[in-house]
């Protein structure tokens, strides 16, 4: 390869991070590798481009996430070729499912050079499938005017197409020949008969996006469809769109209706309306419950919840009507009870229903009594657990949690901790949680993320096995000195499976899904340089969280537990409050 036509992949690399800016993607992860080397030095040399190098791709991607997150705009990522590429998969799957715009640039081997044994190659083309909005194998930087355009105008349109709904990933892979160092000044040889540089704010190729929209007889059918239900229930999702929450919430207020919201849903963590139920975790465990409950109509936006008791509550509610509303033209279905999806922006078809009281058929108080019923009954029961419980410890961080703050939290049991112990308190603290594949990989490179694009304090909750499989993703946090307060919910071991079939198979049960590993978490605190404190009860427990060494450091609480025990615990817990629901009911 010619001087001049390194120069032109340089070049070409300095456009495309020009067209990112342009673009408005203003953060980068760059995981080092050579192949990638033009736009690794492209990134670095924006002074309005944030750059974050990570050395693990698995990691980085779902830092990414966090920064996007917490940023609500795209983020970029650059790897070098071959299985690093690999690496980023489980975090573009998340990213695709819960709806965040990552940019992905993957650097690759020049077609001649593409499956013939060559060192660190493998078919990177179309490697993401169905997880990205959009992909391309851009052909080799060259001094062919064509060719720049075709650059500059493809990232435009990966990064229009990131953003529409539904938000999501898009791929860009991107051949370099060798020479992948410049011998010669890129400015030396301009391509296109211009240069690219930070005073040139304009995109190559714009895209207008607009949310869809209901024409307006389908919009009448659905207020009519709305305004005829007897016993409406408004069910609120895993989501991060907050005007669709807002419109949900005025909605519940014009027709006096319910509203299920699961702990993701931007609704418990903001607004203390007593139509927000937020202990159906517990009471909807019971069929009687659940038959004194159903309604004659669910509308329902963001994804599908995560208790498994509501969402066994809305598989058995068939004859009842179901909307589903959805600006990503999804199938969100899980349950096949044969719903009515309406594809449109949720905000918008919501604020066109006008809404009918049911308040006087006692429909919403219903609801509301069994649901503060059951509240008042788990806080009973959790004030008189007095050791390690990891039930009490979402209940704990539900008063002690400066306001304003964010919590991650873990999937597996402490997502549906949260969901059954954290009540609906009004108090501006941000839930977060990676819902769409529900993994427990990357979590702790997504809070770390998520802290490093926030000037809140930020908690993370999570489990024992999360925090082993995604340690590496405090790396980052020592490096850049990220602060983040790490509450570690410690079974030794898979604590969700205490609750499954496979725990009645004691020959096989720990070794297969108990999984003990007898981890010493002190010393992860110690390795990462985060400090390290294990409560020896609840006060203390809540003077670490409510420390205000949360907004500035890095630190591991611990709460040990056993898996049995905390099982025992659960089940004790859940039986007090369903019998509070039932006796609420009068049953």
């Amino acid at each position: 390869m010619s001087p001049a036509s390194t120069d032109a992949a340089y070049t070409g690399a300095r456009w495309l991070v020009d067209e990112l800016v342009a673009a408005g993607v203003r953060w980068a992860c760059i995981s080092p590798g050579s192949r990638s080397t033009a736009l690794a030095l492209a990134l670095s040399a924006r002074s309005d481009m944030r750059t974050w190098v990570l050395y693990d791709e698995r990691s980085a991607a779902y830092f990414a996430l966090g920064l996007a997150r917490a940023r609500v705009e795209p983020v970029a990522l650059l790897c070098t070729s071959g299985t690093a590429v690999a690496n980023y998969l489980p975090g573009v799957v998340e990213a695709s499912l819960s709806r965040v715009p990552l940019i992905l640039l993957t650097a690759d081997r020049p077609p001649e050079a593409r499956d013939v044994g060559a060192a660190q190659a493998i078919d990177q083309v179309g490697i993401f499938g169905t997880a990205v909005r959009f992909s391309i194998d851009l052909p080799v930087a060259d001094s062919v005017p064509q060719t720049l355009r075709h650059w500059r105008s493809t990232l435009c349109r990966a990064v229009a197409m990131a953003r529409a709904a539904p938000a999501g990933p898009v791929h860009l892979n991107i051949p370099f020949r060798e020479p992948l160092v410049a011998r010669t000044s890129p400015q030396d040889a301009p391509i296109d008969g211009d240069e690219p540089g930070e005073d040139r704010p304009a995109p190559f190729s714009r895209a207008m996006i607009g949310r869809r929209t209901l024409p307006p007889a389908e919009a009448g059918e659905v207020a009519e469809i709305v305004e005829r239900a007897e016993r409406p229930l408004l069910v609120a999702g895993p989501m991060e769109d907050r005007r669709a929450a807002d419109a949900l919430l005025a909605l519940a207020r014009r027709c006096d209706a319910p509203i299920l919201a699961d702990p993701l849903s931007g609704l418990r963590d903001r607004d203390s309306d007593v139509r927000i139920v937020d202990s159906a975790d517990i009471f909807l465990r019971d069929l009687t419950v659940q038959r004194a409950l159903e309604p004659d109509l669910i509308l329902r936006i963001g994804a599908p919840p995560t208790s498994r008791p509501v969402f066994e509550f809305l598989d058995r509610t068939r004859n009842s009507a179901h909307l589903f509303v959805d600006d990503g033209a999804a199938w969100r279905d899980a349950t096949l009870v044969g719903a009515t999806h309406i594809w449109a922006d949720p905000a918008e078809v919501l604020a066109r229903v006008p809404g009918r009281a049911a308040s006087g058929r006692g429909w919403t108080s219903l609801w509301t009594s069994v649901a503060c019923a059951t509240r008042q009954a788990l806080d009973s029961a959790l004030a008189r657990i007095d050791e390690p419980f990891e039930g009490r410890a979402f209940r704990e961080l539900a008063e002690a949690l400066p306001e304003g703050s964010v919590v991650l939290v873990g999937n597996s049991m402490p997502v549906r901790d949260l969901d059954a112990f954290y009540p609906a308190f009004g108090r501006g603290v941000h839930l977060l949680g990676n819902r769409g594949a529900a993994g427990i990989d990357g979590v702790v490179s997504t809070a770390v993320g998520v802290a490093a694009a926030s000037d809140r304090p930020v908690f993370l909750a999570i489990g024992d096995m999360s925090l082993y499989h995604d340690m590496n993703g405090l790396l980052v946090a020592r490096m850049e000195e990220i602060p983040l307060s790490v509450i570690l919910l410690n079974n030794d071991g898979g604590g969700i499976f205490s609750f499954l079939p496979q725990a009645s198979l004691p020959r096989h049960f720990d070794r297969l899904f108990g999984t003990p590993h007898g981890l010493d978490f002190a010393r992860v605190a110690h390795l990462y340089d985060m400090g390290y404190e294990r409560p020896s009860d609840w006060a203390a427990f809540r003077r670490a969280v409510t420390s205000p060494r949360a907004a500035r450091e890095r630190r591991i609480i611990e709460v040990a537990s056993t898996r049995q025990r905390n099982a025992e615990l659960h089940r004790e817990v859940w039986a007090q409050g369903v019998n509070a629901a039932r006796v609420a009911l009068g049953q």
